[in-house]
């Protein structure tokens, strides 16, 4: 069929997770799979998505419930969200899909720096990065040096050796998940 891979990550135990509006946008079927801490993919194992909580077309990001069993649920390691302010200069690194077809590897690391991260940038939702990310890292997690998630990884410039990339700002992220009195890691 017509299927495309994207990335999302997990933000507390009971499966609350999140990706980029785009990811999620016009499936039909969503298929979620795990990875473990060294970045290989199970797929004889995979779950569904048990609620959308929220979307957001003008950020691009997605909160969703995934319906793990009981079982996975207690092994899971969510991601906690940074409290910190970011700034232009800070090393990140982004964990994602490197595939650009529908063919699952085991995720891949890139890092970088924050290229920028101003006025117009926080306003828009967005932090410039300037990691090496394919389509397929679209919705998974930027983090900074402390392994905290300031961010959600959109593709960058198709055709552009400059790497310029973005991510949704984690901060506006942070205002929704609160409004919507979720739970989640790094509260």
């Amino acid at each position: 069929g017509n299927a495309s891979l994207g990335t999302a990550f997990l933000i507390n135990k009971q499966g609350l997770s999140l990706t980029n509006w785009h990811v999620l946008n016009g499936a039909r079927q969503i298929v979620v799979y795990l990875s473990d801490s060294e970045g290989n993919v199970t797929e004889s194992k995979h779950f569904g998505i048990k609620r959308i909580v929220d979307q957001n077309r003008e950020y691009d990001y997605a909160i969703f419930y995934v319906d793990f069993d009981e079982n996975t649920r207690d092994n899971l390691s969510p991601l906690p969200l940074t409290r910190l302010s970011s700034a232009a200069g800070d090393k990140v690194a982004a964990v994602g899909n490197p595939a650009p077809g529908t063919e699952i590897l085991p995720m891949r690391f890139a890092g970088g720096k924050i290229s920028s991260y101003n006025e117009d940038d926080r306003r828009n939702g967005q932090i410039g990065i300037d990691v090496a990310i394919t389509n397929g890292f679209s919705g998974g997690p930027l983090c900074n040096y402390y392994g905290e998630v300031v961010g959600i990884s959109k593709s960058g410039y198709s055709g552009s050796n400059a790497n310029l990339n973005f991510a949704v700002d984690i901060m506006k992220v942070r205002v929704r998940l609160d409004e919507l009195n979720c739970v989640y890691d790094g509260k």
